[in-house]
């Protein structure tokens, strides 16, 4: 039986992976909202963002003393720790639940991981064996814990960082599966929305699993926006069939988790159908978290490609 949870007088936060791409949002969305005294771990005192409000504590995430003492007195430990850190997790959960955290949101914003065929991914090993200790954890505990679920985390997916879904440089839209599955996206501003609204819903969220999006959309409605926001662009079309992507990544994986194998597995889980990636909606009604309408998808597509064409068109001059 899981102890009761208490959902006032919560303030203390720490995160895990602020000064990163996505963790950076999610820093400053909890700094914005000023309801919490937050503080930053790093493993690096002079890597933080030069404007955060946050206090910033320096810590050796291979030392349990270290992460007990850095947690003492905090109410929540939200990790936003990217894939190659993943690895430390682990004895930062452990440092959680030892010192009695209240809330422990762990580095998900991805794939549905509750689903039992995206479960079984090698590239998502790390993360379940996170989930499972944290359910462990927490039975019988004051500590508590929520997955946060976002699918595709559209913004980096649709620039040259990511470019699972349009690739700038290239003039080229991927196309899965012939294009009609709709799949949920968030943008990673959202994420850290998403992340605050859990907080304030502190006792509904307690030991759930969390799937909230900014809209859902297809591959062909991704290349129909592009080619009516950035009509001069001759957009080339690149047909993937996401279970031989997937193929490809288990023959690829003995030789180690290179791009192919991220890639594979990665679009199987976000864009396949029956994988979990399309959510219903209702948790974003619990957390307050509006559905972007189409004009809006519109408007950030053709803002990120003419922030991408920007840069593109310095780096040609430099």
């Amino acid at each position: 039986m899981t102890a009761e949870i208490q959902t006032d007088n919560f303030k203390n936060i720490a995160i895990a992976g602020g000064t990163g791409y996505l963790g950076s949002k999610t820093l400053s969305a909890l700094c914005a909202s000023k309801k919490y005294t937050v503080t930053l771990l790093t493993h690096d005192r002079n890597h933080r963002p030069s404007s955060t409000p946050a206090a910033v504590i320096e810590v050796d995430y291979s030392s349990e003393e270290s992460l007990i003492a850095a947690l003492k007195n905090q109410d929540v430990l939200i990790s936003v720790l990217g894939k190659t850190a993943m690895p430390l997790q682990g004895k930062l959960i452990d440092a959680a639940l030892t010192v009695g955290v209240r809330r422990i949101i762990p580095s998900e914003f991805g794939s549905n991981l509750q689903n039992p065929k995206s479960r079984t991914y090698p590239t998502y090993a790390s993360k379940v064996a996170v989930e499972e200790q944290l359910v462990r954890g927490c039975r019988d505990s004051r500590s508590t814990y929520t997955f946060i679920y976002t699918n595709c985390l559209f913004d980096w997916a649709i620039s040259t960082r990511g470019a699972l879904l349009l690739n700038s440089s290239l003039q080229m839209i991927p196309v899965y599966d012939g294009g009609d599955n709709t799949f949920s996206a968030t943008t990673t501003e959202t994420v850290g929305r998403i992340v605050v609204a859990v907080l304030e819903h502190f006792k509904e969220t307690a030991n759930q699993s969390i799937f909230a999006h900014d809209f859902t959309i297809s591959s062909n409605e991704i290349l129909k926006i592009a080619r009516e926001v950035a009509s001069d662009v001759e957009w080339t079309v690149s047909h993937v069939n996401t279970k031989e992507a997937e193929t490809r990544a288990r023959m690829a994986i003995s030789t180690g988790v290179t791009w192919e194998v991220f890639y594979g597995f990665a679009v199987r889980a976000a864009f396949a159908p029956g994988y979990g990636g399309l959510f219903d909606g209702e948790d974003n009604k619990m957390l307050g978290i509006e559905v972007m309408s189409r004009e809006q998808i519109k408007a950030m597509v053709k803002s990120i490609l003419a922030e991408e064409d920007s840069s593109s068109r310095q780096r040609r001059i430099l």
